[in-house]
């Protein structure tokens, strides 16, 4: 399995057989340049000009979203529902978070989660290989508590998204912000993991 981080909240995920997901590809108004990630799997976590680009669809590509279970090829796929906000979305409407399993590796990644999840969804979603959290701030739940999210699923690998990039023209923390938060990280460009590989001694 490979994980590339595309920018924002977008990533593609390929499969060891070589099929692809594609998560949250944003509208190129907000600011970033954004490459073409053709896909047999799109998946929109809610329809924000950051995260819903229908123009990233295929021809022949499976489109999942909202709350459910999917089987999409490789790809297991389990949505459940959450706030954008911490008003029950009174603010800013519903988000989807998945919990995506290929490989034998679950990834979960939480969208624009603007409050803590419920134990069940928690539950739900199950303790992920690789999570994929919110660190932008202004409009989701605050890097303090992004990180005691991070604490209480214990992911073997956490990966940030949404902070701030040169170009951006949505307010959201600072690169260096979440570095302070999270002093304990390296940076790559994508993540590759072979299939049963050893998670442990990459959470150091």
């Amino acid at each position: 399995m490979r994980i590339q981080w595309i920018g924002q909240c977008a990533f593609q995920i390929t499969s060891k057989s070589g099929q692809t997901l594609l998560i949250d590809p944003y509208q190129r108004v907000i600011g970033l340049p954004r490459g073409e990630f053709p896909s047999d799997v799109v998946v929109f976590s809610h329809r924000h000009i950051d995260h819903y680009d229908k123009s990233a669809v295929g021809p022949n590509s499976k489109v999942i979203e909202g709350s459910g279970h999917f089987i999409a090829g490789d790809f297991s796929v389990l949505g459940v529902k959450a706030y954008h906000d911490n008003q029950e979305g009174l603010l800013s409407g519903e988000v989807t978070l998945y919990a995506i399993t290929v490989d034998g590796y679950r990834v979960v990644h939480l969208s624009d989660l603007g409050e803590a999840p419920s134990e069940e969804s928690l539950k739900r979603l199950g303790r992920p290989d690789v999570l994929l959290f919110p660190a932008g701030e202004h409009t989701t739940i605050s890097l303090a508590e992004a990180k005691q999210l991070v604490e209480y699923m214990r992911p073997k690998i956490a990966i940030p998204m949404a902070f701030h990039r040169p170009g951006l023209l949505m307010p959201s923390a600072s690169l260096e912000m979440v570095q302070q938060i999270f002093p304990k990280h390296r940076s790559v460009k994508w993540l590759e993991l072979q299939p049963r590989q050893r998670l442990a001694d990459m959470t150091e």
